[in-house]
């Protein structure tokens, strides 16, 4: 395992996911849950809940990584989650800003998946950037040995190289007549 991240709710490592017979690579989030306080401990606990609930939920959309397993083991919770083999969108303007052809291209790729978030009363809340990856390689079936390239078990279209990611719905929340953000909330990441 390799750890590819830290938050202020965990790290997250690149592994392997050694029940699949293709031992594909996949993302391992571990959240530690604060033993010393009782709010951070359910805090952490609520975060994680709502993360799992908002991968199933949303399903298989190829813009949005795959669950694959979740679980806890001692004071840890774990999400195991597809690997999107690619750079951030932070990476990229890393390389150079992106000129006004770029900018509508990445708009009309990324609008989709927001649509599709929005479509299940979810709002994402910590879009920047960072959770922002564009795939440089076909996405893999996690469900069985792929027999077709890019299709998964119903003959539906997988990831496609090129398409934007929406990763880290850590934050997410569902949309109620309750769930509207107050004034002065900070939500997401700090910068």
């Amino acid at each position: 395992m390799k750890k590819v991240g830290q938050g202020g709710f965990g790290k997250t490592f690149l592994g392997v996911d050694e029940q699949h017979p293709m031992k594909l690579p996949c993302i391992l989030k571990q959240l530690s849950i604060p033993t010393e306080d009782p709010e951070s401990h359910h805090t952490t606990a609520r975060l994680f809940r709502r993360e799992v609930m908002r991968l199933v939920q949303l399903g298989q959309h190829p813009q949005i990584p795959l669950l694959l397993a979740h679980f806890q083991d001692n004071q840890n919770l774990y999400l195991v989650q597809e690997y999107i083999q690619g750079l951030t969108l932070k990476q990229e303007l890393q390389q150079g800003l992106f000129n006004e052809e770029q900018i509508w291209q990445f708009l009309r790729e990324l609008l989709p998946v927001l649509q599709f978030i929005h479509q299940h009363q979810i709002i994402h809340r910590d879009i920047k950037p960072e959770n922002i990856i564009r795939r440089i390689s076909p996405a893999i079936n996690y469900q069985k040995p792929p027999h077709l390239p890019g299709e998964n078990k119903t003959g539906e279209k997988l990831g496609k190289v090129g398409e934007f990611v929406l990763i880290d719905f850590g934050v997410a929340k569902l949309l109620t007549g309750t769930a509207l953000i107050r004034t002065g909330t900070v939500i997401g990441s700090p910068e």
